[in-house]
């Protein structure tokens, strides 16, 4: 359960970064029209989080890079 807050922290988009990231995995693979709207779903809800409050995901460059970085 999560602790509800004025803020959303910059760890819980580095967190949802990396779930959107792995979303990247389901395209290649077999799924129900059902499954995979859903899945996409999911995925836009998440985006919409981390756009919300400033950042846009990034493909990680290099090991020490951030999976998100502010909006422009």
């Amino acid at each position: 359960m999560s602790i509800l807050s004025q803020h959303t922290e910059e760890k819980v988009i580095a967190v949802l970064a990396e779930c959107i990231i792995l979303f990247e995995k389901l395209y290649y693979l077999h799924m129900t029209a059902q499954d995979a709207f859903d899945a996409r779903t999911a995925e836009n809800l998440l985006k919409g989080i981390v756009e919300s409050n400033g950042f846009r995901v990034v493909h990680r460059q290099g090991k020490n890079s951030k999976p998100y970085q502010p909006a422009d």
